[in-house]
């Protein structure tokens, strides 16, 4: 899961069926990795869906010492 936020609407087209997940624009929250993934490839994430993993959160030079 990815903590997301969209800055406009998407809908995520589940492969392989009809179905159709709708995201409005503004929403955050936790998002499957897939939908995420899409979301960012159409531009539809105000920031990155990845996790605060390896120091992102102090510039990407890996962990806080």
């Amino acid at each position: 899961m990815a903590s997301v936020t969209f800055s406009r609407a998407f809908d995520y087209k589940v492969p392989g069926k009809t179905a159709v997940v709708a995201y409005r624009a503004g929403w955050s929250g936790k998002v499957p990795a897939a939908h995420a993934e899409a979301a960012r490839a159409a531009g539809a994430l105000e920031r990155p869906a990845k996790a605060a993993k390896n120091g992102a959160d102090n510039g990407g030079s890996g962990p806080a010492e």
